[in-house]
């Protein structure tokens, strides 16, 4: 996908984007999995301290650990903004190749569920007028 992001032409088999499309999903994950749970627990744990508080009691310092989870889900947050700016344009021109393996127009990704049609039909085995196949040889069609 970031080797030829800037590749508006040409074709990419089904296998390149769904393939771009996981790693993608995988990376978002990785990084709103655990802001969701640093998130949760801070919330969890201020309730908690506040409650502390009005009893006149203070069993824990929370306050450090509190702003370490806060810095690590700023972090996770950042990472995943900057990701999503960087693979954007990729993303799209993986798109775009993608419809034009099933032999139509780059337009079509502005049409929602029509370019979710084009993702996941077969690409076309022979050559189209964006070029020869995604997929060099007919043994890859089978795997992919």
């Amino acid at each position: 996908m970031f080797k030829r992001w800037n590749d508006f032409s040409g074709r990419s088999s089904r296998a390149e984007f769904w393939w771009a499309f996981l790693i993608c999903i995988l990376i978002n994950l990785v990084c709103t999995i655990p802001n969701f749970l640093i998130g949760f627990v801070p919330a969890f744990l201020d309730a908690f301290h506040e409650a502390s508080h009005t009893a006149d009691t203070d069993p824990t310092n929370i306050a450090g650990f509190l702003g370490i989870m806060r810095t690590a889900s700023t972090g996770l947050s950042f990472f995943l903004l900057i990701f999503s700016f960087a693979a954007f344009i990729p993303f799209v021109s993986l798109g775009i190749r993608r419809i034009h393996d099933t032999g139509h127009s780059g337009w079509w990704i502005l049409v929602p569920y029509a370019n979710l049609v084009f993702f996941l039909k077969r690409g076309d085995q022979a050559s189209n007028s964006f070029g020869a196949p995604a997929l060099d040889t007919e043994s890859d069609y089978r795997l992919a």
